[in-house]
């Protein structure tokens, strides 16, 4: 078992985080009542995420030199999930299946100013600002109903909205 992870971890020549580190499951989107039967037909899901993020920081240098910068970043996102129930039972339990997009704006600012020892200063930024469309994810539920006890069955996952590079894997 030891020599397949060491085998495992030397072969990978580096990690890449998924859409950018943002992880895959959104905080309650699964929660109490999930399990609880809904009522057939069509129906329409939506939220709104914004994100607002500020840092900053500075580095004294020697000889009365210093380094400063910062980062403003915002994200403003909208999903929705239509979905559909079904009326006729599907191993005996209440069917839905849905697909959900999440279009949205992202819009990212960073400044630096290095100020050297006779107070002279070089100063920079950069500023990047994109509207996107997110991974298209799609659910599926099953849910089973026993008097006061619910039980749900369900496949969530996604279609990466942006194509990969292909990789060389190496030997």
């Amino acid at each position: 078992m030891v020599l397949i992870v060491c085998i495992s971890a030397s072969s990978a020549d580096h990690a890449k985080a998924d859409a950018g580190g943002v992880g895959f499951w959104l905080p309650g989107s699964m929660g109490s009542l999930s399990a609880v039967p809904g009522q057939a037909g069509w129906s329409f899901t939506t939220v709104y995420l914004h994100l607002e993020a500020n840092a900053g920081g500075g580095k004294e240098l020697q000889n009365n030199a210093a380094i400063v910068s910062g980062l403003h970043a915002r994200a403003d996102a909208v999903g929705f999930l239509p979905a559909y129930t079904f009326e006729t039972p599907v191993l005996g339990g209440q069917l839905t299946v849905g697909a959900a997009g999440v279009p949205g704006n992202v819009g990212v600012n960073i400044g630096a100013t290095l100020t050297g020892p006779r107070g002279n200063q070089i100063s920079g930024n950069a500023h990047d600002e994109r509207t996107t469309f997110a991974d298209v994810y799609y659910l599926t539920t099953l849910k089973w109903n026993q008097g006061v006890n619910n039980f749900m069955w369900y496949v969530l996952g996604n279609i990466r909205a942006v194509p990969m590079t292909p990789r060389a894997w190496q030997i």
